[in-house]
């Protein structure tokens, strides 16, 4: 047993395994390599599960066989047998789905790999067609902020904003004895957030892999089949490409005079309509751009050793350590990433920073993004010396601080802490799972800030009014929105009812009456109001529509009001929505 774990230290790890297509497959077999050499994994050479760390396999899905002869997984019905505490690799797609499942239902500690669990979300929901589903647990996930979120796709409408600023991981970590990240941005999120298990930094495994003159060799050939000169500098961008990994910013940078005879090398495969081919053709640079797609396991290494610098920016973020930034680190090469969140953490010695600029989605060539890569990646290329002096010192970082016995250290030593300090403990699943988890208090908007007020309305007493009756009607105005509407004393953003009765010539039969509301009103609440009228003798229109006080008159809501038709001959009033062509207006943001 290693000496950085506690004596009684005793964890059943749960993640996807190869060859499960996930990052965190990858970095399961590293980490439990370490935990290997370290002599902390249970014995895989005989039937006594003893040991500080045992492998469970996630059900339902495959492991390969040399993976499973090597760390000899049990089965997933035996998880958390004999007091074991669950240690579950979480990451941000369907492959953990199961894992979160088990985490909430069987707390432990959790390695949170992406902070940002939203896209998980919408997969497990809207992904299903569950709309109502996604709804209720971003209200859960972040009050009525989620939920508000949660409503456009309602109406087919969907954004990204919301995936990479709304979490949605508490419901997830609030139940957890402890939680382990591997950058220090990441543990500084989460303590901002407000999460309140305890949280430990544990540096992702990466090993460095030998660099030999095979190596090096095949990194030539490469060089050569992609068709770039011997003299050419040549930039890389590796892993899957997506909007986020802005690998279109490299392409326009190439028209820039600092890269005008680089070379841009893009191993991966492309999201849908990502279009990298198609840019780099309008811009002229085609020929220097080379899509070699998916690389097989042999090439990868060589392919980034072909490379003069790499490129790994990215821009939004869901809070992920990027594995292939630190292999690109391993194999001895600099790189250019963005000066943004988790990356700022990394050493400036070979971390080299590009600012996102004003807009990161600026397509133009003048992007501050585009020419700042320009510039950073042209100066690190016209000091070819330095930038080799700066890809050792990424392998070196990486051999100290990376090695995966190294953080199969930190990480038992981490858990020991959690184990001992957390809320919950070793075991504690029944008084965890227990827990009700309420929705956080987020203190709700009102009618003076919140911009889409939803209101609907009832009218009755109208049934037998006669011609020239005075009579009280009764008017029902429910709040259906997440605003809570304020009185119409409180001045801008308060409440009030514009009541309008005209004859048929569209002359006013007495004064428009404005009823204010008197108080307060909450979400789902109803206020009545009593407006006593008397109907025309002939033909009249009457038109009841909620307004909000406003810096400079008075707003219409959005949505609402009612228009009653009054025949002359007395017969039954017609009811019907008020077609209005006002919008919320100046008094909400």
């Amino acid at each position: 047993m290693s000496s950085f774990a506690p004596s009684d230290l005793r964890l059943d790890y749960v993640s996807p395994l190869p060859p499960v297509r996930t990052g965190i497959s990858d970095y399961s077999v590293d980490l439990l390599t370490g935990l290997e050499r370290l002599g902390a994994l249970a014995d895989a050479s005989s039937d006594d599960r003893g040991g500080t760390v045992r492998v469970v396999r996630v059900g339902g899905q495959q492991v390969a066989p040399e993976v499973a002869a090597r760390f000899r997984p049990v089965s997933w019905e035996r998880l958390g047998e004999d007091g074991r505490t669950p240690l579950y690799q979480v990451g941000n797609n369907l492959h953990h789905e199961r894992i979160v499942e088990s985490a909430i239902e069987r707390p432990g500690l959790v390695t949170l790999h992406d902070v940002f669990l939203h896209h998980l979300l919408i997969e497990r929901t809207l992904g299903r067609t569950d709309l109502e589903a996604y709804v209720e647990q971003m209200r859960r996930e972040h009050g009525w902020v989620g939920a508000a979120v949660a409503l456009p796709p309602r109406w087919s409408v969907y954004a990204q904003a919301g995936m990479f600023a709304l979490p949605a991981h508490r419901s997830l970590l609030e139940r957890q004895a402890g939680v382990v990240v591997h950058s220090e941005w990441a543990r500084r999120t989460l303590v901002e957030e407000g999460v309140r298990a305890a949280v430990a930094v544990v540096p992702m495994p990466m090993p460095a892999p030998p660099l030999d003159e095979r190596t090096e060799q095949r990194a030539n050939a490469l060089r050569r089949s992609w068709g770039v000169p011997d003299d050419a500098p040549l930039l890389g961008s590796f892993g899957f490409q997506t909007p986020i990994k802005r690998t279109a910013s490299a392409v326009r940078a190439l028209t820039r005079e600092p890269l005008r005879t680089a070379h841009l090398v893009v191993g991966g495969e492309q999201s849908p309509g990502l279009g990298l081919d198609l840019l780099a053709r309008e811009l002229g640079v085609a020929d220097r751009v080379h899509l070699v797609g998916f690389l097989p396991a042999d090439d990868f290494a060589p392919a980034i050793r072909a490379c003069d610098l790499c490129v790994n920016l990215r821009y939004p973020t869901a809070g992920e350590t990027s594995a292939s930034l630190l292999r690109i680190f391993a194999l001895g090469r600099a790189t250019v990433v963005s000066d943004y969140a988790q990356f700022r953490d990394l050493p400036g010695a070979f971390a080299l920073r590009v600012p996102l600029g004003d807009d990161p989605a600026d397509p133009s060539l003048d992007a501050p993004e585009v020419l700042a890569l320009a510039r950073v990646c042209g100066e690190s290329l016209a000091r070819p010396e330095e930038l080799r002096d700066r890809g050792g010192a990424a392998r070196l970082w990486i051999e100290r601080e990376h090695d995966p016995g190294r953080c199969a250290e930190v990480l038992l030593a981490a858990c020991g802490e959690l184990t001992r300090g957390g809320r919950g403990g070793r075991g504690d699943w029944a008084g965890a799972a227990s827990q009700t988890q309420d929705a956080p208090d987020v203190a709700a908007p009102t009618s003076l800030t919140w911009g889409e007020l939803q209101c609907s309305l009832s009218l009755s007493g109208l049934d037998g009014w006669r011609p020239g009756e005075l009579r009280t009607l009764e008017l029902l105005v429910r709040n259906d929105g997440f605003a809570t509407w304020l009185p119409s004393s409180a001045g801008p953003g308060g409440l009030m009812l514009e009541v309008d009765l005209r004859d048929e010539h569209g002359d006013a039969w007495g004064p428009r009456r404005w009823p204010g509301l008197s108080r307060r009103l909450d979400p789902g609440s109803t206020w009545r109001v009593r407006l006593p009228l008397r109907r025309p003798l002939a033909a009249a229109r009457l038109e009841i529509e909620p307004h909000l006080v406003g810096g400079v008159g008075l707003r219409a809501l959005r949505g609402s009001g009612l228009r009653v038709d009054l025949p002359p001959d007395g017969s039954e009033a017609r009811i019907s929505e008020l077609e209005s062509t006002r919008g919320v207006g100046d008094a909400c943001i």
